[in-house]
């Protein structure tokens, strides 16, 4: 298993990250990608980012594409790296669970709501890499009616409306990525 960082990788400063075609980050830590894509918002890279990950239980998943034109990843985040844009509300019994025996909390998801996501974002990596999609996007995925009633979620509508769209259940979303006004990278100035 290989155990390097980007850091690790970007700090031998041997130019490997800046002549990739694409750079793909599914860490779910949020400083390490906002770390990322500060490089990508002040020129130090130019290679496009995609970021993807799963929300609770993998009922809903993203994948955003930072490009030159268009947000970055930090134009949807909160301070913490909470998606401003989530699909979904998730009652707070229902987020973590506890592991038995051993006092750890887990968030149990199977293999099909999250084979579900990584298409999405393999799609979306793949659309990148022939040009397609030149542009900040975003690309969501939600899982069925039934699998959201199992664990009492909510879909968003906010949601829905960021799509345009009144039926988000079970399906691919996509939308090109907007700046944020109050985004302190993606500021004018």
């Amino acid at each position: 298993m290989c155990e390097t960082r980007w850091e690790d990788a970007w700090d031998k400063e041997d130019g490997t990250l800046k002549t990739v075609d694409l750079l793909i980050s599914c860490t779910g830590i949020w400083e390490s990608e906002l770390a990322l894509n500060v490089l990508k918002r002040k020129c130090a890279l130019k290679t496009p980012i995609l970021f993807a990950w799963a929300e609770a239980h993998a009922l809903a998943g993203h994948s955003l594409l930072v490009g030159d034109t268009g947000g970055c990843l930090a134009c949807g985040m909160g301070r913490t790296g909470v998606f401003a844009r989530r699909a979904l509300n998730l009652p707070e019994e229902q987020a973590m669970v506890r592991a038995p025996a051993c006092g750890g909390f887990f968030q149990p998801y199977g293999v099909v709501n999250i084979s579900a996501i990584r298409r999405m974002a393999t799609e979306h990596a793949v659309h990148s890499l022939l040009g397609k999609t030149p542009r900040s996007s975003l690309r969501s995925w939600v899982a069925s009616n039934d699998a959201l009633a199992g664990k009492n979620a909510q879909l968003r509508p906010e949601f829905c409306a960021f799509f345009h769209e009144t039926e988000c259940v079970d399906r691919v979303l996509g939308a090109e990525w907007p700046v944020d006004g109050n985004c302190q990278l993606c500021e004018k100035g």
